[in-house]
């Protein structure tokens, strides 16, 4: 039924969009622009796109003598949809939403934030009355006992789940975000009690499982590349890690940097991943900034643009690992090293990646570390359209929003100008000319 609901109402507004084409008014056109075909990577030149209301009603190669109330004539510049950072968190009541706009991040995952503050954010954008990305978010986090936040929801046996969706789809989550505790047997019945209620599950591998069964069993996605090495070798890794959460467990243990990978048992693997369609979002930033503690952070001019606890917090985490001796961070360079292999082997093997930055952790910018994301997912091995691509439709199509992640006709409006083609070298991603937002400029 809601999906017989919302193509009826792509035709009806396919339907105004013809009438207005009849009447030749629209409220934006953008000439001589060249398109980034994101989803087949090529670059269509000397287009004419044109706007009204929040969406693309006509897009072509021929000047036309509609009655525009703005023209952009954009000769030499390049149009990509909107960015997506398909994993972030805020700072408490702090939205950064004017960082995300500034930055061409026209859409978010947010995996934990309460929906008290996202709700509000949301009807506040929708409305309006301030420019934000739109906005998918889980809510609260599913974890097992001693969670790392007090408001989590604490699903520690089977008994505790349907209470726990209950809460969940009460408060308006858009999925259900699982953590590391979660006890193996609870955690295959939450998967089917999700199934029942048509919630998709996402986030951590929960320590209790392993990759396959959990992609077998539905999760959509997996975050931070957690429990994905153990796909590409026959050791045994972490023969401790049920006395630490993940994160405490990679940087701790030296597991992830002394791996041997076998390359064709991880492919074999990993195509169980790829025909489950299960999504990988490896969030190479924040290992990047935590493996190399010594990077200056402090002498980036960005630290000023964000609060001053926020910042004062990043540095403690980082000063951490600077005080660690030299072999200690010559294995954290390991680490990152085999993430970025097994990244590209993921990529090989066509498991979908979609381009996260899991701000607000250390150094990790709202907005502006997508852009390092995606230049870190092309150090990996991954050609610039590829990696434009994990950012911009492979987003869409994880969320299933037809209407965003390309340049065509029906889409809403969410377009990004750059002066530089992204498909040539996905830095050009920052240089950014104009950002229109639902239909109208807004930097």
């Amino acid at each position: 039924m809601k999906k017989a609901k919302n193509i009826l109402i792509i035709l009806i507004q396919l339907f105004i969009c013809q009438l207005l084409l009849a009447q030749k008014k629209v409220d934006l056109a953008i000439k001589d622009v060249t398109i980034i075909d994101v989803k087949n990577g090529k670059a269509i030149p000397h287009q004419h796109v044109f706007i009204n209301n929040n969406r693309i009603i006509a897009i072509t190669n021929q000047s036309k003598s509609w009655d525009a109330k703005k023209v952009i004539t954009a000769s030499n510049k390049f149009l990509i949809p909107g960015l997506w950072d398909m994993h972030t968190h805020n700072w408490w009541q702090i939205h950064f939403s004017d960082h995300y706009i500034k930055n061409g991040v026209l859409g978010v995952r947010n995996m934990y934030t309460p929906m008290n503050f996202i709700n509000p954010l949301k009807d506040s954008i929708n409305s309006n009355k301030i420019n934000g990305p739109k906005y998918i978010a889980a809510g609260r986090v599913i974890e097992g006992t001693n969670p790392e936040f007090p408001d989590w929801l604490v699903v520690d046996s089977i008994h505790k789940i349907k209470k726990a969706l209950d809460t969940l789809q009460m408060e308006g989550s858009d999925f259900v975000k699982v953590y590391n505790k979660i006890p193996k047997e609870v955690y295959f019945e939450l998967m089917k009690e999700s199934a029942k209620r048509g919630l998709s599950v996402q986030g951590h591998l929960p320590m209790s499982v392993n990759a396959i069964d959990a992609s077998n069993a539905g999760q959509k996605s997996f975050e931070h590349l957690l429990g994905i090495p153990d796909l590409c070798t026959s050791d045994s890794l972490f023969k401790n890690k049920y006395k630490f959460n993940w994160f405490a467990a990679v940087m701790r243990e030296d597991d992830y940097g002394t791996i041997k990978i076998d390359e064709s048992l991880a492919k074999k693997n990993f195509s169980v991943l790829k025909n489950n369609n299960t999504y990988i979002c490896p969030t190479l930033v924040v290992w990047n900034n935590l493996f190399h503690p010594d990077i200056p952070f402090e002498s980036n001019s960005l630290i000023n643009k964000f609060p001053k606890d926020m910042t004062a917090y990043w540095m403690g985490e980082i000063d951490r690992y600077r005080k660690k001796d030299a072999a200690y961070k010559q294995m954290a360079l390991k680490k990152m090293e085999t993430f970025k292999k097994i990244t590209l082997l993921l990529y090989q093997s066509g498991v979908p990646l979609i381009a996260g930055t899991d701000a607000i952790n250390p150094f990790c910018y709202p907005g502006y570390s997508l852009h390092d994301e995606l230049v870190l997912l092309k150090d990996c091995g991954i050609p610039d359209a590829d990696v434009l691509k994990m950012a911009t439709c492979n987003a869409a199509e994880f969320l299933q929003l037809k209407e965003y992640g390309q340049i065509k006709v029906g889409n809403i409006a969410s377009l990004v100008l750059l002066n530089a083609n992204p498909l040539k070298n996905i830095k050009n991603t920052k240089n950014i000319d104009k950002v229109f937002l639902n239909g109208k400029q807004v930097l």
